[in-house]
C-alpha cells in the first residue's frame, strides 16, 4: 500500500469520496467475497444453501455501515455531535 500511496495514507474524507465515487463496484466486489464465503459454508455443511438477496442485502448494509463510519470520523474532526447521516438512516428505517 505505501508504494501505491507514496508514503501517504488517505484520510477519512478521502476514503469516504472513494466509497462515494464506486459505490457500484464496491458493491459488486462485497457480493462476490460474501458469495465465496457462503459458498464455502454449504461445502463444509454449515449452511444448505446460499441466498442471493440476502447476500446482495448484507453487502449494502456493509457499505452503509461503512460510510456511516466514514461520516462519524469527518464529524469527530468538525466537532459535531450527531451526523446527518445517521438521522438520515434512522428516517428511512434503515
Amino acid at each position: 500500500m505505501r508504494p501505491l500511496c507514496q508514503d501517504q495514507f488517505p484520510d477519512a474524507r478521502m476514503i469516504r469520496s472513494f466509497r462515494r465515487e464506486n459505490r457500484e463496484s464496491l458493491q459488486v466486489c462485497l457480493e462476490a467475497a460474501l458469495r465465496f464465503v457462503a459458498d464455502q459454508k454449504v461445502a463444509q455443511g454449515l449452511l444448505s444453501k446460499v441466498n442471493d438477496a440476502r447476500i446482495a442485502e448484507e453487502a449494502r448494509r456493509r457499505i452503509i455501515v461503512a460510510m456511516f463510519t466514514d461520516s462519524m470520523e469527518l464529524d469527530k474532526d468538525q466537532g459535531a455531535d450527531t451526523t446527518t447521516e445517521l438521522c438520515y438512516l434512522i428516517a428511512k428505517g434503515r
